[in-house]
């Protein structure tokens, strides 16, 4: 799963979420607007714990621009993952 959101090209955002999953879940940004994710996808093994995670991204494309992006967006290997997601902020560093 994922939430559409509308950042500028050329600037720094962090996400911060805190996540506990059974099975192997990969977090990565997805850009709307060349169809590719970016390459600062993280994978996340299964975890008995909740733990707070930290990405990183640089928006593409002629700075100051609005991008559509899908951040963070999850996917489960397999089928029947179980996952709690919290407390997710996506700030713009600098700003």
């Amino acid at each position: 799963f994922y939430q559409d959101v509308q950042l500028t090209a050329g600037s720094e955002y962090e996400l911060e979420f805190t996540l506990k999953t059974d099975g192997p879940v990969k977090v990565a940004i997805y850009d709307d607007t060349t169809s590719s994710y970016l390459a600062n996808s993280m994978p996340i093994e299964a975890q008995s714990d909740a733990h707070a995670y930290r990405v990183r991204l640089t928006v593409p494309g002629p700075d100051g621009r609005s991008v559509n992006m899908r951040a963070p967006v999850f996917t489960m290997d397999n089928a029947g993952t179980a996952m709690v997601l919290d407390s997710v902020v996506l700030k713009e560093l600098g700003a």
